[in-house]
């Protein structure tokens, strides 16, 4: 190994130092510049512009956690409403359904059969009916059907204690199919009054389809049967139901 000294000045009889010259000043600090100071001056001129110069590696180090969810806003006011859009096209006519069942109707017709005239009985004879009076005809449609005559008039009876029974028919016989001039237990008007209002409902089955005939019969112990004796208008309804 060499021994190494320092010298701390310069001997008599030792060369004089040179100094140094630009030139080497220049040169040192050019060998700086590249060796140390260089790396900041290219760090200068590369900058980093692009995820795609970073190694992915190194790239996916630099990923931090996700934050947290942020809070809901708040809802907007609501659009108004748009205009009508316009009618589409019509569709196509769907296929015919089956025919239904037909129904009953409730009423086949109703007939009035209106009249003015008094019709009076001078001789009535208690429990044996007599032809009063006839109101007129109508025309049944169906066989099966039903009649319900409801007869609106007014009539006398007597003195209180005598009376008069007033009995719709229809050609003669009575809602039961009574056809005899005696009492028949149907429906009726029986009037004590001198001059009472009444209202009368039959209900007759089982008369065939055609023209038929309604009738006014009486009976009674009074000395008169007098129906409509003030010659107003009253009225017999006829309904044909089924």
């Amino acid at each position: 190994m060499h021994e190494i000294r320092l010298r701390r000045g310069r001997r008599d009889g030792d060369a004089p130092r040179k100094r140094m010259s630009y030139a080497n000043v220049a040169a040192t600090l050019a060998l700086f510049l590249a060796i140390g100071g260089g790396t900041a001056w290219a760090a200068h001129h590369y900058l980093i512009t692009s995820t795609s110069q970073i190694k992915p590696s190194v790239l996916k180090k630099l990923h931090g956690a996700n934050g947290k969810n942020g809070n809901n806003g708040t809802n907007g006011t609501k659009g108004a409403i748009g205009a009508t859009g316009a009618i589409g096209a019509t569709g196509a006519t769907g296929a015919t359904g089956s025919t239904g069942q037909a129904g009953t109707p409730a009423l086949y017709q109703r007939t009035d059969l209106r009249y003015s005239a008094a019709a009076v009985d001078a001789s009535p004879t208690y429990g044996v009916f007599k032809s009063l009076e006839t109101i007129g005809t109508f025309t049944k449609l169906n066989a099966s059907s039903a009649i319900t005559l409801t007869w609106v008039s007014h009539a006398t009876g007597g003195n209180g204690t005598t009376f008069c029974t007033y009995q719709l028919r229809i050609d003669g016989a009575a809602d039961n199919g009574y056809t005899g001039t005696g009492f028949s237990g149907s429906a009726g008007a029986v009037i004590y009054g001198p001059d009472d209002q009444f209202s009368v409902t039959d209900v007759f089955t089982g008369l065939a389809a055609g023209t038929h005939t309604v009738s006014v019969w009486d009976e009674g112990t009074a000395s008169s049967c007098i129906d409509n004796r003030g010659s107003f208008i009253d009225d017999v309804y006829v309904s044909e139901t089924p």
